[in-house]
């Protein structure tokens, strides 16, 4: 089994906890340039996963944050042939640097949604959740309504258009829960059948 654990770019506090209780993995977000941008460039992931290694940690997984997660494609916007080559660069240089996972959604404009960050739960335990009241009437983003037919086929256009000769295999797992009919953004991998 890998312990694993959500860590920023650079040392602190919470990898030192992390490596006390046992992480041995990481999951990062991408490197940044110094102007704040997101980088996919090959020296900036090796810096990345240096960092990591050289404080103990496996760079196992890259999970852009929401900055960094490529709307423009989702979206089906100008931009979007950018966006996908950025996303074929990264995987690319993940490959070669033996960063072996891509988490990455196909929601536009947000990311998961938490109403709270410190629900208390069993045995004291404080997670995220998520209660749809306090979100039901919460203004549109800048994107409108992006309907499910939307994102399947700017999906289609990244999957198949431009990105078929990279692919390998597709790993999807059942994500929960299902937020189809929350706010007015859809999600396309509900499950494997969804495929």
């Amino acid at each position: 089994m890998k312990i694993a654990d959500v860590l920023p770019l650079y040392p602190d506090r919470l990898w030192t906890l992390a490596k006390q209780v046992g992480v041995t993995h990481a999951v990062s977000r991408l490197p940044l340039h110094e102007n704040g941008e997101t980088s996919f460039e090959y020296a900036d992931l090796l810096a990345l996963k240096q960092r990591f290694e050289n404080f103990g940690f496996k760079l196992e997984v890259i999970e852009p944050g929401i900055n960094s997660q490529m709307h423009k494609m989702k979206l089906g916007i100008e931009g979007r042939d950018q966006d996908i080559a950025d996303c074929i660069k990264m995987i690319r240089n993940m490959g070669a640097l033996n960063i072996p996972i891509f988490c990455y959604n196909f929601m536009a404009q947000f990311n998961w949604v938490r109403t709270s960050v410190d629900t208390p739960t069993r045995g004291g335990a404080i997670v995220t959740s998520y209660d749809h009241s306090l979100m039901k009437d919460a203004p549109l983003t800048e994107a409108g309504i992006v309907t499910e037919e939307r994102l399947w086929e700017n999906l289609k256009y990244f999957l198949i258009k431009k990105f078929d000769d990279y692919i390998e295999k597709v790993n999807l797992k059942e994500i929960e829960p299902d937020l189809s009919d929350m706010i007015t953004e859809q999600q396309l991998m509900k499950n494997s059948i969804s495929l």
